[in-house]
């Protein structure tokens, strides 16, 4: 099954989002380091996602961690605020791993593919 529009290597339109501490971080911003770039849309509340968090914190626990693989991994989570809050305290001090919150779930939204409802109650 098919969850995005995008094939590996296409381009994302760039766009800005907060990070825990309400910084403003562009993609763009990120793209310019220069590292590779993995970029995970994250629901707060799906079991899967919570699993990927799970793996992400353990691979950045290893020796050299996300940076020696030569990638930075964007977590961009949505979700109700206090789920959204929990999964990113658990990546936040990963060095490698830049989360940011898309509160409305715009990003989200304009990725995936098919389009299918991202709200919560």
């Amino acid at each position: 099954m098919r969850v995005t529009r995008f094939e590996v290597g296409d381009k994302v339109s760039d766009f800005t989002l907060s990070d825990v501490a309400g910084q403003a971080t562009s993609l763009g911003q990120l793209l310019q380091r220069g590292r590779k770039v993995l970029l995970l849309l994250l629901s707060a509340s799906c079991t899967t996602c919570r699993a990927i968090v799970a793996q992400l914190d353990e691979l950045a626990s290893r020796p050299g961690g996300v940076p020696a693989l030569g990638w930075m991994v964007v977590a961009v989570i949505y979700g109700q605020p206090a789920e959204v809050r929990l999964m990113a305290e658990t990546l936040r001090e990963r060095e490698g791993i830049v989360v940011l919150v898309d509160s409305e779930a715009l990003v989200a939204g304009a990725i995936w593919w098919p389009p299918f409802p991202l709200a919560w109650h």
